[in-house]
């Protein structure tokens, strides 16, 4: 079979969607570094090359192909942020000295989940209106107590997905500030969109959430 215009944005996306860097999806895909490179740059590769990146990111191989037809698509209202599973009180302590926060949650389904997820909110929000005051003994404090919390969620079925991310806000006089939010997901285990992370050299590799938020947040 004759070569194929690779996708090279929509593989890029992919890789980075897993934490991969190139020499690493080399090793899972057995395709060799330089031909990745290659198809990250939209370059013609074959199918069977194609074949094997998709196998690593468990997409169809026609997936990671340039349609001879394609239509430009209007810009994406939304992207995707890529959330590392929380799994310290250290990771709760970076989210509460954020300066803004934005949470997501699923429906906790019973009213004893719904009473855990709401305390554990409420205090990470409520740490984070008095963390510069608390002082660094009290930050410790705060921190076991919120991993507690969490702990008591994660016996409920749920996992706890979150980190710090940059946000840009516009003012009325048309100047700009940057903000640091905190980016907090609290999703069921079995949620499909939960990437799980591997043991494997040269790195062990996080599990992660894909939260699909609106360009610009």
């Amino acid at each position: 079979m004759t070569n194929q215009q690779a996708n090279g944005p929509r593989i890029k996306e992919l890789r980075e969607q897993h934490l991969w860097s190139q020499e690493q999806l080399c090793g899972v895909s057995d395709v060799s570094v330089r031909t990745i490179q290659r198809a990250e740059r939209s370059e013609a590769v074959s199918f069977e090359t194609l074949k094997n990146l998709g196998a690593a990111f468990k997409v169809d191989a026609d997936r990671l192909v340039v349609p001879k037809t394609e239509e430009k698509e209007p810009p994406s209202t939304h992207e995707v942020v890529v959330l590392p599973e929380i799994r310290s009180g250290i990771e709760l302590g970076a989210l509460a000295d954020c300066q803004g926060y934005l949470f997501s949650h699923d429906d906790p389904q019973s009213r004893e989940n719904s009473e855990k997820l709401a305390l554990f909110l409420q205090s990470l929000q409520d740490y984070g209106d008095i963390w510069e005051d608390i002082g660094a003994g009290g930050q410790v404090e705060a921190r076991a107590s919120l991993f507690e919390l969490l702990h008591e969620l994660e016996g409920g079925g749920f996992k706890a997905f979150g980190a710090p991310r940059l946000k840009k806000l516009i003012l009325n006089d048309g100047e700009s500030m940057t903000w640091l939010v905190g980016c907090l997901v609290i999703t069921r285990d079995d949620d499909p969109r939960i990437v799980a992370g591997e043991d494997r050299a040269p790195a062990v590799l996080p599990t992660v959430y894909a939260l699909e938020i609106p360009v610009g947040l």
